[in-house]
């Protein structure tokens, strides 16, 4: 999770949140952050081009359901960012 993820009052950052559910009792928050892990770009995914069925930007984090558990929408409550564009050309 990017470290420009702020913590707003109240809420936890995303990567504790992350945290929580990688390390959690249930089986299936444990799957979650598992599949949310696997979607994450990293710097090597990125400059080899593999960023097919990445979560790039914030907002596809946000709609990340796996399997119903909420993982995307508990990671980004409370969190801001700055603005971001989606590089490419749009139809």
């Amino acid at each position: 999770m990017s470290p420009r993820a702020r913590k707003v009052q109240g809420q936890p950052r995303p990567s504790e949140v992350l945290v929580a559910w990688a390390q959690s009792s249930d089986p299936a928050r444990r799957a979650a952050a598992t599949a949310l892990r696997e979607r994450l770009p990293t710097p090597a995914r990125v400059l080899a081009g593999e960023c097919s069925g990445l979560l790039l930007d914030p907002r596809s984090i946000g709609e990340f359901d796996a399997e119903g558990t909420g993982l995307g929408p508990a990671l980004m409550l409370g969190a801001s960012w700055d603005g971001y564009k989606r590089l490419g050309v749009d139809s």
